[in-house]
């Protein structure tokens, strides 16, 4: 019966550290430097967070990170400069998503980081994929993943726009709109 005990106390540790270890937003955030010199923040090897990046960096990730999903978060009007072509990724084998915020509007849409966290915890949770989020920046990328922090795992908010500092939120504007997002979806 101690045994029992010992053992059932001794896995419920394991899953709570576990569980904290993954989603305590206190890992640092670690860059990686693709080939082709661009830096992106990366989250247990599993999500990929930064600005623009190209056909051959996202078929590099896909080779050595396993990334089979890109969600840009770019708007039409910045479609224009991207530097990869959609319809290549999908034939390489890449869930290629684009669900654009806008961070120059005035206030955050909160149906579109919904989506984002829909299309995310679709692929990252349900089916375990590696996931690159990005924008032309990088802040915007960011900006979500405060939003996944605060309305995904509950994190009260100071704690989740410090993790969005972590990954890449410099711009400030975009920061306290942020903020804003999640008092309005806590």
């Amino acid at each position: 019966m101690i045994l029992r005990s010992l053992l059932f106390t001794t896995l419920l540790l394991s899953i709570s550290c576990a569980s904290k270890h993954h989603h305590d937003g206190k890992s640092a955030a670690k860059t990686i430097e693709l080939n082709s010199g661009m830096t992106l923040k990366n989250h247990h090897n599993r999500v990929f967070l930064g600005p623009q990046v190209s056909e051959a960096d996202i078929l590099e990730l896909k080779k050595e990170k396993n990334v089979t999903v890109v969600i840009n978060l770019r708007t039409k009007g910045e479609m224009a400069q991207m530097n990869y072509k959609p319809e290549n990724l999908t034939k390489a084998g890449i869930k290629y998503y684009n669900l654009p915020i806008d961070g120059a509007a005035q206030e955050l849409d909160s149906e579109a980081y919904a989506k984002v966290e829909e299309v995310f915890m679709k692929h990252h949770k349900d089916t375990k994929e590696e996931v690159l989020v990005h924008c032309s920046s990088g802040n915007r990328a960011a900006s979500w993943f405060s939003y996944h922090y605060g309305k995904g795992h509950g994190d009260e908010i100071d704690k989740s726009i410090s993790v969005g500092q972590k990954y890449g939120m410099t711009d400030e504007a975009l920061t306290e709109k942020t903020r804003r997002l999640l008092k309005k979806v806590k």
